[in-house]
């Protein structure tokens, strides 16, 4: 049974529209380094992607969008240029860095929704991907993540 996770950016990467950019490009990507990754998320899986000012742990972060998780043809989920050729160019088009171009590593995600605007969700998140289920209030966030956004 597919699980459900919440992927917190910040903005010691880049802000919230360049980050939103990358998950609604020809990609459908989020940049997210192998130590962003508490737990390893399986093909299917579904993520929402939120953002917040990494300073301002107690702010209400913004829903930038949501989908599932794709595999590479190898079965990883952690893509990289070799596998999504063009990703890491696009990634730092819009202000990325970090490891040189074949170590960046990237969630793909498939049927991606976006809400019309970045809204404000009520949860309070660290940075990186986190298990829904392993968040004291897993059910409720599950339930005001699918009101805002549901994911095909």
């Amino acid at each position: 049974m597919p699980r459900d996770f919440i992927y917190c950016a910040t903005d010691r990467q880049v802000p919230a529209n360049e980050t939103q950019r990358l998950l609604l490009g020809q990609f459908n990507a989020i940049w997210c380094p192998p130590l962003r990754l508490p737990t390893l998320p399986s093909q299917h899986d579904r993520v929402w992607l939120v953002w917040r000012p990494h300073l301002a742990a107690k702010t209400s972060p913004l829903m930038l969008g949501a989908g599932r998780i794709a595999a590479d043809p190898n079965g990883a989920v952690l893509w990289t240029e070799k596998t999504l050729h063009g990703v890491t160019q696009a990634a730092q088009s819009l202000g990325y860095g970090g490891p040189p171009a074949p170590k960046m590593t990237f969630l793909k995600l498939t049927g991606v929704v976006s809400p019309a605007n970045q809204l404000p969700v009520t949860l309070i998140v660290k940075p990186g991907l986190s298990d829904v289920a392993a968040q004291p209030v897993g059910a409720q966030a599950i339930t005001a993540l699918t009101t805002l956004l549901k994911i095909p």
